[in-house]
Formats: structure tokens, sequence, C-alpha cells
């Protein structure tokens, strides 16, 4: 019994080990630089569409091996660039933008991005991001209404 448990524990630790050296050897088909060739936004506001956005040739994201990358973007005339850490799993690309002084977008921002389409030249990725914000109602009064931002973007290999 000691010998099955012992077989199968060192079958589980070689299969991780196995997936986390294919992540550490570059595997990924992010490494490089990327143009964000379109970018769309959906806006929903108490679970209502409102309206969307496309934005073309929005600027460039730059993944590292390593785990980290930058970005330039303009987006309406606002012009944003900074850093980030990455990393991915399970169809998931995970992003917390760590410097956002120059920003368009608010503070402490990380997204977990469903992967859509991952090759070596194409990625497609969305996501959505909520938030309460406070609404003047019709009698005047500010009530929290539930605000959805659903982005899905398209990037080619530079």
């Amino acid at each position: 019994m000691k010998i099955k448990n012992l077989a199968i524990t060192t079958l589980i630790l070689a299969i991780t080990l196995t997936s986390c050296e294919d992540l550490l050897q570059g595997k990924s088909n992010l490494p490089g630089t990327w143009d964000l060739t379109e970018m769309t936004q959906n806006y929903y506001t108490g679970g209502v569409f409102e309206g969307a956005d496309t934005l073309l040739n929005v600027g460039t994201m730059t993944f590292t091996k390593e785990g980290t990358g930058t970005y330039s973007l303009e987006m309406e005339g606002e012009a944003a660039s900074g850093s980030f850490d990455w990393f991915e799993k399970n169809d998931k690309l995970f992003m917390n933008f760590l410097s956002l002084a120059d920003s368009i977008w608010t503070d402490n921002l990380a997204i977990a991005w469903d992967v859509v389409e991952d090759t070596e030249t194409d990625q497609n990725w969305s996501a959505e991001l909520t938030q309460y914000e406070d609404m003047e109602n019709d009698l005047g009064d500010y009530v929290p209404v539930l605000v959805k931002m659903e982005i899905i973007v398209k990037l080619e290999k530079n």
C-alpha cells in the first residue's frame, strides 16, 4: 500500500514539475511584442446594454518570458504606459498592472482575461470589469448601480 501511494505521489509530482517546467522554459505564445489591433468595450448599467465602442490600433504590449511586461497605449487622445506582471493558467491570462501614475485606468488594476484564441501570431481575449457607481435616480437620490464593462481585445505579433 505504501509503495502504491509513493508511486501515485511521484507521478503527481512529476506532472506538476513538468507543467511548471513548461512555463519556465517559455513555451507560452506571449513573450514578445504585440500590436493591440482592436479593442471593443461593451457597456452595461443595471444589467441593461448601454452601448459599445470599438477602437483600432490602440498601441503595443510587450511580454517577457520572466512574467513581466510593458504597455504603451493611446485611446481617445489619452496616452497610457507602464508595466505589469502576468501569468497563464487554465485558458486564462492574469495581468496585474504595476505602474498606473500616467494611466487612464484606476489604481490597483488586475484583469483575468479569458483566452479565446492563442497562437504564435494572434491573441484574442475577453474580460469583464464590474463596479458599483452612485447614480442619481428620478427622485434626485443617489443609489448604487452595478456597472459592467466587457472588453474584447485582438492582438497580432509585432
